[in-house]
């Protein structure tokens, strides 16, 4: 059974920094992201995830909202 699919990964080196988008990601647990900003074990937010389905319905441009993961199922 296929639950989602992730659409698109990226990781940001700086809070300043653009996402950039990486075809693969050590996930980290406890910590987050190796080389995203958010990667630590003290960070709330260690990893973002947002649902395809919000950036269609709205007519986002990519990586507004500065996610981690752009998944295909209902992240709400």
């Amino acid at each position: 059974m296929v639950l989602g699919q992730v659409r698109a990964v990226s990781v940001r080196a700086r809070r300043a920094a653009p996402p950039r988008s990486v075809d693969r990601v050590l996930a980290v647990a406890g910590h987050g992201l190796e080389g995203d900003v958010h990667a630590d074990p003290g960070s709330p937010r260690q990893l973002l995830l947002a649902g395809a389905s919000v950036y269609e319905s709205l007519a986002l441009p990519a990586h507004v909202l500065r996610e981690n993961l752009l998944v295909d199922l209902d992240t709400a």
